[in-house]
């Protein structure tokens, strides 16, 4: 009989499937720091590109950037990201509608639903910009689909682990 040896970098392995296992812990790793950024910076882009579209006449925004720190849709701050299993990464935009300057609280909007959803999907008699369907989740998974920084950002993690040029 036969015993192979898998050496990667320092570690040494039995067998294939605790090579399997440590590569897929160190993929997890980069999924929840690198990639999720990664995501979360097109989310934020494709948030602000949407905002950008009109001027609000019956609310005011959170701030003129709407971005890092303002609570609002493209904040960052209030996204969220989890391993929902391994090798599966879901981002989620978590903000919470701004009832702090609305003139009209609720005028349309389904409470039910997250801002996110309202926005996709679109809410009330979508007379005005704001109530008409917009789906800025979609276009961040056509721009990673295009720009690929995701796996970009999965490359450069993955880099930092096992060294530059040893990820293909």
């Amino acid at each position: 009989m036969v015993k192979v040896v898998i050496r990667l970098g320092s570690k040494t392995f039995n067998n294939l499937k605790d090579l399997e296992k440590y590569l897929q812990a160190k993929i997890n790793e980069s999924l929840k720091s690198d990639v999720a950024d990664a995501v979360c910076d097109e989310l934020e882009s494709s948030a602000l590109e949407m905002l950008s579209e009109y001027e609000p006449l019956v609310y005011e925004r959170r701030s003129s950037s709407n971005s890092l720190g303002s609570g609002g849709i493209a904040d960052k701050n209030t996204m969220s990201s989890e391993l929902i299993s391994s090798g599966v990464l879901i981002v989620t935009p978590k903000a919470e509608r701004n009832m702090d300057f609305s003139k009209y609280p609720g005028w349309g909007y389904d409470t039910n639903k997250s801002l996110a959803e309202n926005l996709i999907e679109g809410y009330g008699n979508r007379q005005y910009p704001w109530n008409q369907p917009r789906d800025f989740i979609e276009d961040t998974r056509e721009n990673l689909r295009k720009n690929k920084n995701h796996v970009e950002a999965m490359r450069d993690g993955l880099e930092e682990i096992f060294g530059k040029g040893n990820v293909i």
